[in-house]
């Protein structure tokens, strides 16, 4: 004979826990929080310990493989998600890195890696895990313009171009070469400024570049010639043209971080700055920085990493990162921030944390059951019923003399039914809620049972029919019809082996074959067979493979 297939039901046992959907609602302000794009972020944090081959990290990017690639000031590192692997150079191997101080890197078209170090350029093979060298000879034209390369781009057109301590300078794949643009004096369209910090490239293809001592240049592709935008420099003051990193914001404007003079933004309609001072006067420098979105930016000055809210210039510290000028900010494709610090390479992760907070209201209350209907959240709790809408406003319902106020504040369970109506479980009854005329129409059922067990609470609802509504309670199992205002009780007979195991039912839930299962504190899990009108029961057996681990079972899904 064929035995009859069981549908699988996951079940969470709780001996003394209350379960997790229960927590404790912490009051808070309600101010507008401005470092929420970083609250909402899981923080990892990898140093020497982890394999690192040094602390001080400066830079990174994600390869068409998925591999983090950190440049350290001891080496390149390509990092699985596991462990870490260190390019270094080697003295007397032209196939390894020139010089372990990692500046910049960057990713072509090729998925070649391109790494720009303090003594010399390096072009790495991610198949054979071998550099090609690039440095600056005196007297051979087309090589590297300088040895210490402070920054590179790979263009939309795949070109790669490289700003180092005396010149800017372009890659000529054909000829291995380098086009080397310098200043001129006698030239009024060259660049202004030896050495190129950083370097960005706008929507019509054209080059903004970053120079020390000049600001920002504008070099034109087309034409070939750079065109100077410097801020003004006060007597007796720092210059504010000592230009260390450049970012786009999401309209088009560039945000500059200078070496002396702090933060700007640059309109590139009417080429004019916007100071945006930090609120610590220390920090002086904005070494790198990162667009999130067109309200907010994370930057690195010399105390540290920021959270800025650009609306309102409020500037906020994520933790105790240590910011040099090296440091570096990406963010990957997966919206991941990597911030590298002094202090070690930290991952913001917000794929992890997928909740914001909400500011609850400013009293302790313990959340029982969460609904959202209409666009709102409802929230059932041990006092009230609070409904927190789209717009922030919040609602709440409570108990009072008023008869058709809520039966009572402690609530075990909110449900909508198939016609959107919402159902109530509390303490004392199961209410029926109007919406037109915010109502609530409250239901019992008292039984020669009353003297024993408390029929007033209410923990679970399933709709099984349209209108009949099957209840768990704490003197067993109720079905309510809504149709006919009746109740159909089933409680536990001692001498009846098909009778529910337990009064004390706490959840409710149908499977495939139409059978209700019931959890019950005390007697384990109930089937309840709608043909037969008979419940199968499942125990904890140590003798018995495969039985229930407890006899308290609160949960089932």
């Amino acid at each position: 004979m064929l035995k009859r297939r069981e549908p699988k039901i996951l079940l969470l046992l709780f001996l003394w826990l209350i379960g997790l959907e229960k927590c404790i609602a912490q009051d808070a302000s309600g101010r507008p929080n401005d470092t929420v794009r970083l609250k909402n972020y899981a923080v990892s944090k990898y140093s020497a310990n982890d394999g690192l081959p040094s602390n001080a990290t400066t830079c990174a990017l994600t390869d068409r493989n998925g591999f983090l690639w950190i440049g350290t000031e001891n080496g390149l590192c390509r990092f699985d998600g596991y462990t870490f692997k260190t390019f270094v150079n080697i003295p007397g191997d032209s196939t390894s890195l020139t010089n372990n101080y990692i500046n910049t890197i960057t990713l072509d078209n090729k998925g070649r890696i391109w790494v720009g170090t303090l003594d010399g350029l390096n072009l790495l093979d991610p198949v054979t895990e071998k550099f090609r060298q690039f440095s600056h000879a005196d007297h051979k034209p087309g090589s590297l313009s300088n040895n210490k390369v402070w920054s590179l781009l790979a263009d939309r057109e795949d070109e790669i171009w490289i700003g180092t301590d005396d010149g800017f300078d372009r890659y000529i794949e054909q000829k291995g070469g380098f086009e080397i643009f310098q200043p001129n004096a006698s030239n009024p369209h060259s660049i202004k400024g030896k050495s190129v910090n950083s370097i960005i490239e706008d929507r019509q293809g054209n080059l903004w570049l970053g120079n020390w001592s000049t600001g920002l240049n504008l070099f034109n592709r087309k034409s070939r010639s750079f065109t100077n935008f410097p801020q003004v420099r006060l007597p007796n003051q720092r210059n504010p043209n000592d230009v260390w990193t450049l970012c786009w914001d999401t309209d088009q404007n560039i945000w500059v971080g200078t070496y002396w003079n702090g933060l700007f933004k640059f309109n590139t309609t009417t080429h004019t700055y916007t100071a945006y001072p930090c609120p610590d006067k220390e920090n002086r420098s904005v070494f790198r920085i990162i667009n999130l979105d067109n309200k907010f930016i994370m930057a690195c000055g010399n105390t540290g990493f920021y959270s800025i809210n650009t609306q309102t210039n409020t500037w906020k510290q994520p933790d105790n990162f240590l910011g040099f000028q090296q440091a570096g900010l990406y963010r990957d494709k997966n919206g991941i921030i990597w911030m590298c610090a002094l202090n070690g390479l930290i991952k913001f992760d917000n794929r992890q944390y997928k909740f914001q907070f909400q500011p609850f209201i400013k009293a302790n209350r313990i959340i029982t059951s969460l609904l959202v209907r209409g666009g709102s959240l409802w929230v059932g709790s041990n006092n009230g019923l609070i409904v927190i809408n789209p717009d922030g406003r919040t609602n709440i319902m409570l108990h009072s003399t008023n008869p058709n106020s809520l039966g009572s504040n402690d609530i075990h369970k909110l449900y909508q039914d198939g016609e959107g109506r919402l159902w109530v479980l509390t303490e004392y009854g199961f209410d029926e809620y109007n919406d037109k005329t915010g109502i609530f129409i409250h239901h019992f059922h008292h039984s020669s049972l009353g003297g024993l067990f408390n029929e007033d609470v209410f923990r679970d609802i399933l709709e099984v029919r349209p209108g009949e509504y099957w209840l768990a309670t704490d003197a067993g199992l109720k079905i309510y019809d809504s149709h006919t205002n009746t109740f159909t009780h089933y409680y536990n007979q001692e001498n009846n082996p098909y009778s529910v195991s337990s009064n004390h039912l706490y959840t409710l839930v149908k499977d495939i074959n139409g059978d209700i299962w019931a959890s019950t504190e005390g007697g384990g899990l109930d089937r309840f067979d709608q043909r037969t009108k008979r419940f199968y029961r499942y125990g904890a057996n140590d003798k018995q493979t495969g039985s229930v681990s407890s006899n308290n079972v609160h949960h089932i899904f």
